[in-house]
């Protein structure tokens, strides 16, 4: 009670479109459902998901984690019970087996978007639904939990965001044909243009997006770092798994990063995600000004981008890793979920890049080409570039951006201009109303 009550999600409603994560996989072990079902209330029969240890067909599972999938419990009665914990011990997975499961969260959901939410994000969606004998991820059954969410949540004047930590072709399949999620996580950026930014190569990074499919009344929501640090999964598929590896023990060393990683059916384990701050992830060991250029370049590519950006505020601020935090609990992920006194937010929040990024987003605001249903052409000026046109929806204007990603100075050939580029730097180019509806065509 003493952060707050409805009432005053209420009035935050009243001022802000409001998005709720809906934790829709698991609860936490200690949430009265989880303790009546250990206590063998009737009311909580069937609750949660749970298997036998010894089932052969387990191996299957693809694990996001390298920590057991069952976890041990004792009922009220002395019975062992072993329940699906997915992503952690205390953290008991939900069986939508159970119709009254389904029910409730669906209640759940009606609640947040009764006080205000507009944007609805299903955490963890890939993992719905548990059928022993498959790999348990994105399952027919957990597309058709994705589409149920999503009508009840049209129906209110709602927006659906799914999120799902899979490889980029896995991920939009969340899109479904345009019935399930309205938004998607954009996986793949934050790891690809964490590789650009580590290494001056933009290669990969242009050939993803050249090819990046969207579907009608759908688009990406578009981030780079978020409270769980930067997800690596989506580089299996440009690197190799041997490759990958040695970038994440690069990270390591560079920038304090710390790795996770998920454990295979075969008891291999991969890297997961690079735990960190996005500014501190920018450390090439040459300097503060050199480290800022670099954040600013990467989160300037992530605005400019077809989709919605999002921040999350310890990158917004250019926050460093909180090596105090990891040292009181050794958890990873606290590198990059330092807490703030107002004091101290003001005072990061006038580090050389925040300002820039508040004006990028104030220009972005402003600005039709950037339009989620704008139109957007990749352009391949060599690894040391990456090149994007944005058009607006009616074709009224465009915008042009060339970004060097490298550390050193170059020059480009764009459209019979020679242009010179400092480190990191990015150039836009407006266009006019005759020039986008002649490009557009052309595209």
């Amino acid at each position: 009670e003493k952060l707050g009550s409805w009432d005053d999600i209420d009035e935050l409603a009243e001022d802000f479109d409001l998005m709720s994560d809906m934790v829709c996989n698991h609860t936490s072990k200690s949430h009265p459902w989880f303790q009546g079902m250990v206590d063998e209330n009737t009311a909580y029969d069937g609750f949660y998901v749970t298997a036998d240890p010894n089932d052969e067909r387990l191996k299957q599972v693809t694990r996001a984690r390298a920590h057991p999938l069952l976890t041990p419990f004792e009922t009220a009665s002395g019975e062992k019970i072993h329940v699906w914990t997915t992503f952690s011990p205390d953290q008991v997975d939900l069986n939508y087996k159970n119709p009254a499961v389904l029910l409730i969260m669906l209640k759940a959901v009606l609640n947040y978007i009764s006080h205000g939410t507009r944007y609805i994000r299903l955490d963890a969606a890939h993992c719905l639904w548990k059928e022993l004998g498959t790999t348990c991820m994105t399952l027919p059954q957990t597309h058709d939990l994705c589409k149920l969410y999503r009508y009840v949540i049209e129906r209110c004047g709602g927006i659906l965001i799914t999120e799902t930590n899979l490889p980029h072709d896995e991920n939009i399949s969340y899109f479904g044909d345009g019935e399930e999620a309205h938004m998607v996580y954009n996986f793949a950026m934050p790891a690809l243009l964490l590789y650009t930014m580590q290494t001056g190569d933009a290669g990969h990074l242009t050939f993803w997006a050249k090819n990046l499919d969207y579907t009608p009344n759908c688009t990406y929501l578009n981030f780079t770092a978020c409270h769980d640090g930067f997800g690596l999964r989506s580089l299996e598929q440009f690197l190799g798994l041997e490759n990958m590896q040695k970038f994440a023990e690069e990270l390591e060393k560079r920038t304090g990063a710390k790795i996770n990683y998920r454990l295979h059916g075969s008891g291999k384990t991969t890297p997961y995600e690079a735990c960190a701050t996005a500014f501190s992830l920018m450390n090439r060991g040459d300097g503060k000004d050199m480290q800022y250029k670099r954040f600013l370049c990467m989160e300037t590519l992530k605005i400019l981008m077809r989709g919605i950006p999002a921040f999350y505020m310890n990158g917004f601020i250019a926050a460093e890793n909180d090596n105090e935090g990891w040292e009181r609990t050794e958890h990873n992920r606290d590198l990059n979920r330092q807490r703030w006194s107002l004091d101290n937010l003001e005072k990061q929040m006038n580090n050389p890049a925040t300002p820039a990024l508040m004006e990028l987003m104030r220009n972005r605001a402003a600005n039709a080409a950037f339009h989620p249903d704008g139109g957007q052409i990749i352009y391949d000026l060599g690894k040391e570039f990456f090149a994007v046109t944005r058009i607006a929806p009616d074709n009224s204007m465009a915008i042009n951006a060339v970004a060097n990603v490298t550390d050193k100075d170059v020059t480009v050939n764009w459209n019979g201009v020679t242009l010179a580029f400092a480190p990191y730097e990015v150039k836009q180019f407006s266009m006019s109303a005759q020039q986008a509806r002649n490009l557009s065509a052309a595209a």
